[in-house]
């Protein structure tokens, strides 16, 4: 079992009066500006990393994607 994080805490920005982050939507572009630090353990660690985007666009920590690879995912807000 592997883990891996993703958090947006340390990549927000600002341009021209609109919020960034390092992390989008995969669906529709936007930044995703959650406050919350994702971790998620899967069996592999690319897989860890991809759920905690899942888990971060969805802010679903039990989204089903987790119990089809074997993972869970703890969400850790301030």
């Amino acid at each position: 079992m592997t883990l891996a994080t993703s958090a947006t805490y340390f990549s927000r920005g600002n341009n021209k009066g609109e919020a960034t982050s390092a992390l989008v939507h995969g669906t529709n572009g936007t930044p995703l500006l959650t406050e919350a630090s994702i971790s998620v353990a899967a069996p592999t660690c690319m897989l860890a990393d991809a759920l905690t985007k899942v888990v971060a666009a969805s802010g679903n920590d039990h989204h089903p994607l987790l119990a089809r690879y074997g993972a869970s995912a703890f969400v850790a807000t301030p």
